[in-house]
């Protein structure tokens, strides 16, 4: 069964849950302190004219103030939930199918490079693959030389990204290990739909797909790797920390 607790990507989502939910306590918090601070300056005033009037802008503008933090918060709480709690939830149903692969194909998950994360490695005898997940749904193309999800560019540069993983991969395991591996990127999007029209083999040499494509690519691979390849490379990226950024990530 998957477990993706431990991902780096659930884990930001945790994180930052925990802390939205800590400054939504201190807002509601401000707000009792606000209105206890009021009644105390209106008793100080005698409940006069003028300091009823003055403790009530006071008052008004600290609750407009503490509002628009509150407001803030609230839509730093959905989009902790529409990046990185998505983002889990695509990353477990991508672990759920790479389980299915046989049992001659390792998986690595979420290999910290020191400068990000690759979601998943995965290395068997048709090579070393390193898998970018993405949550969005919706239609994915290619058009005007630029990569599109529901009809807009997305912030980031998934293309780029990609590539500067699986190059910095093929770079770390040469590094350490003194043989040059290819390494295969592919960028998939387990909730999206993938546009045939636009998207059909490789594009800036990264494969792009939806649910389940990484058994295609796998299928396809010409590259070919014995039993003792695997098992070095597998023990070597599962036991070590990467400290430093070959290829720069986006």
């Amino acid at each position: 069964m998957a477990d993706n607790s431990n991902s780096y990507t659930f884990r930001e989502y945790k994180r930052n849950k925990k802390i939205f939910w800590i400054i939504h306590l201190i807002i509601g918090i401000t707000y009792l302190w606000l209105l206890y601070l009021f009644l105390v300056m209106l008793q100080k005033t005698n409940y006069s004219l003028i300091g009823l009037v003055i403790s009530s802008v006071i008052f008004i503008f600290a609750i407009k103030f503490v509002q628009k933090m509150d407001r803030q918060n609230r839509q730093d709480v959905r989009r902790n939930y529409n990046t990185w709690g998505k983002g889990a939830g695509a990353e477990l149903i991508e672990e759920k199918i790479l389980e299915l692969l046989p049992q001659e194909y390792l998986i690595v998950k979420d290999f910290n490079t020191g400068h990000g994360n690759i979601d998943f490695i995965v290395i068997g005898p048709n090579g070393i693959f390193a898998i970018e997940v993405k949550s969005e749904n919706g239609l994915v193309s290619f058009v005007n030389e630029k990569l599109l999800v529901k009809n807009a560019i997305p912030v980031k540069n998934y293309l780029q990204q990609t590539f500067a993983e699986k190059m910095w991969l093929s770079d770390y395991v040469y590094k350490h290990l003194g043989k040059r591996y290819d390494v295969t990127g592919l960028l998939e999007f387990p909730n999206g739909k993938i546009d045939k029209q636009t998207i059909h083999g490789k594009i800036n040499d990264i494969w792009i797909g939806g649910r389940g494509f990484h058994k295609y690519v796998i299928n396809k691979s010409s590259i070919k790797l014995n039993s003792e390849e695997i098992e070095a490379i597998h023990k070597f990226l599962t036991t070590s920390k990467a400290t430093e950024s070959i290829v720069s990530q986006t």
